[in-house]
């Protein structure tokens, strides 16, 4: 068995990072453990001493890569691959299905086991089942570390038994150190946008109402909802829900969405959506319910978590949408 472990920092310190023109990688070279090194055994830089067992050879390395210019080669990731969860939804023991793009060469499909996510600890981790005739076996984890207060190292191991003379997973490798980058800048490009409205009903009176939102809101609001289906669950965290815009939101059909929570404590829910928004790389909301100043009143909070599409700007028309929400189901606390 094999092992091959990459660390790279999720943090750039260049400062030209934009200067890049689009579409361009810049030095992507990613320095591997040499093979005799590995045959030999050797400490690599993560500190671990890999000479008292030949048999599991490891090698560890750090990335040359430093620089990606965000627009196209963010959508080139996009675009390489897709995913579809054949079993569960991401937690230990679902199964996926990575259809990879034309710029991965013959790997059509592969499958893979989800064996680890720890939110705790920040590790995922995935055995592929099926589709890498290369190797044997293959399984790989993805750790991210703190490094400091506005840091990350980004860490990725993997273990694999080759099939033949096959040598490491270098081209996977390079993949991954374009994965992390794209991580880095989606989270770098990420913007809030936050509300509060002061709602004359108590919480437990605006949060009773909130659970029967899906139901509520095509009827007070038809102009905004035509009609909301959970297509998997029921509103639990993982459903997956579709929303019918009505004809007050032009140009913006059906919007799938899966719940990310729905804290009775707290009362809290958020949602991410998945489908049917193209003005945004990524969207999620959350909205919670506390006491306000005076009694019998309500503070609803909505933030949105996004990455806009080009110059599109903050979701503010999302924003109006949400704040008729809050007075629709301040209306329906009210009348029962």
């Amino acid at each position: 068995m094999i092992g091959q472990e990459e660390v790279v920092s999720a943090h750039d310190d260049d400062d030209d990072d934009d200067d890049a023109g689009d579409g361009e990688v810049e030095a992507v070279d990613v320095v591997g453990g040499d093979q005799k090194q590995q045959q030999q055994g050797y400490t690599g830089c993560n500190g671990v001493d890999s000479s008292s067992n030949n048999s599991s050879r490891s090698s560890s390395s750090t990335t040359g890569l430093r620089r990606i210019k965000q627009g196209n080669v963010y959508f080139w990731l996009c675009e390489s691959c897709s995913l579809l969860y054949k079993k569960r939804h991401g937690e230990p023991g679902s199964i996926r299905i990575v259809k990879m793009g034309p710029a991965i060469a013959h790997a059509g499909e592969v499958k893979e086991r989800m064996d680890k996510f720890d939110e705790a600890t920040k590790t995922l981790g995935y055995t592929v089942l099926e589709g890498d005739p290369r190797y044997s076996s293959f399984s790989a984890e993805m750790k991210f570390v703190a490094v400091g207060e506005t840091s990350s190292e980004a860490i990725w191991t993997a273990t694999y038994e080759p099939v033949g003379d096959m040598g490491p997973p270098e081209h996977i490798q390079q993949i991954v150190v374009l994965v992390f980058k794209t991580l880095e800048r989606a989270v770098l490009a990420r913007k809030t946008l936050s509300h509060t409205e002061v709602l004359n009903a108590s919480p437990d009176a605006i949060w009773e109402a909130c659970k029967h939102a899906d139901e509520l809101l095509p009827k007070a609001m038809p102009e905004f909802f035509a009609s909301s289906t959970f297509l998997q669950g029921h509103g639990e965290p993982g459903s997956i829900r579709v929303v019918k815009m009505g004809p007050a939101v032009p140009h913006a059909g059906e919007v799938k969405e899966r719940m990310d929570f729905f804290d009775d404590a707290g009362k809290t829910v958020g949602y991410t959506v998945l489908e049917g928004d193209p003005r945004y790389h990524y969207f999620s909301a959350v909205m919670k319910f506390v006491p306000g100043a005076a009694a019998g009143t309500t503070d609803a909070i909505w933030t949105a978590t996004y990455v806009p599409v080009g110059d599109m700007g903050p979701p503010e028309h999302i924003k109006g949408i949400a704040i008729l929400v809050f007075k629709a189901l301040a209306g329906a606390a009210k009348a029962d």
